[in-house]
């Protein structure tokens, strides 16, 4: 496993990276988004519009793509609505991770696609908010909907709120797709899988491993030995 001494700042994902997305937690993602995906106009059954996001996460990767690409929902109005729906405190701190933040002296930075309302109320249930002052909480909606996987701008913004060149940043994903701007912008790549790696790990990806607690006591190690 690549070393991580050089490693002064991390940006993080958040959902399904500083926590684990639990089958409850995607039913409830579902449920909210169907709920949004019919306060927007769709005309459907609200058990059709569930089962609808259900499969879209399972065949397409977000539970609100198919009501955007085939029911003409804007992506804004699922973003800023949905998140509503959910109540953030079906999500279980983790009292080990909590601590590595505290031992381990990194700075941080948060790059979502979720939305920065939802971010602060999942970072106060974690217990990581001191960490992630607000100039350096980036949400989809903070650089006009530019996605990870297709803008260097929050990548670049998060490096300058921290002041750090990006040989000395790890930058940690649930989707290895959206680790590939940071990797070509120079950045240490981090895969979270949960016990489920990919058959194949892309050349742009330098480590996985199977939680944020792992990997940042594989940080701690590297920093304790020079």
């Amino acid at each position: 496993m690549i070393g991580l001494s050089h490693i002064k700042g991390i940006i993080w994902d958040l959902d399904n990276t500083l926590y684990r997305l639990e089958q409850a937690h995607i039913k409830a993602f579902n449920i909210a988004i169907a709920r949004a995906a019919l306060a927007s106009g769709v005309d459907m059954d609200f058990s059709r519009a569930v089962e609808l996001a259900a499969r879209s996460y399972i065949e397409r990767g977000q539970s609100g793509r198919i009501f955007i690409e085939e029911y003409g929902v804007k992506l804004q109005d699922l973003h800023y609505t949905f998140h509503h729906y959910i109540d953030e405190k079906i999500i279980e701190a983790c009292r080990r991770t909590q601590d590595l933040f505290a031992e381990i002296h990194v700075s941080h930075a948060l790059v979502t696609h979720a939305s920065k309302e939802w971010a602060q109320r999942v970072l106060k249930q974690i217990g990581l908010t001191q960490w992630f002052p607000d100039d350096r909480l980036f949400a989809l909606e903070t650089f006009d909907f530019a996605h990870k996987y297709e803008s260097t701008v929050a990548f670049d913004a998060a490096s300058q709120a921290m002041n750090l060149d990006a040989d000395r940043i790890m930058m940690v994903e649930d989707v290895h797709a959206n680790l590939r701007i940071p990797y070509e912008l120079g950045m240490t790549t981090a895969l979270i899988h949960h016990g489920q790696a990919p058959a194949e790990i892309p050349p742009y990806v330098h480590l996985h491993c199977e939680n944020s607690v792992f990997l940042l006591e594989k940080l701690q190690a590297s920093i304790a030995s020079g």
